[in-house]
């Protein structure tokens, strides 16, 4: 995530399915900010709502695997109502 504001901001990110506890990102004006949230546990698999304090109606939710060149684990989400 890059923040193009002059203002920092601060995202909220919710693990939709693998159990992790929702975070804060503060994240300064015109900086990158990446690796915010702990995958090992799901193999690399990730299910993820973003949203910024203060603009409620901007959402984004990202979901998928990390590559990394070795072997993968089929999600351990798969099938899981939420």
């Amino acid at each position: 995530m890059k923040n193009n504001s002059p203002d920092t901001m601060e995202i909220n990110v919710k693990d939709n399915i693998y159990g992790a506890s929702p975070i804060k990102i503060k994240v300064e004006p015109n900086k990158v900010v990446s690796s915010f949230i702990d995958v090992v546990k799901s193999f690399g698999w990730y299910d993820v709502t973003l949203h910024m304090d203060g603009i409620e109606e901007v959402i984004q939710v990202f979901g998928g695997r990390i590559e990394n060149g070795k072997p993968g684990k089929t999600d351990p989400g798969m099938g899981r109502e939420v």
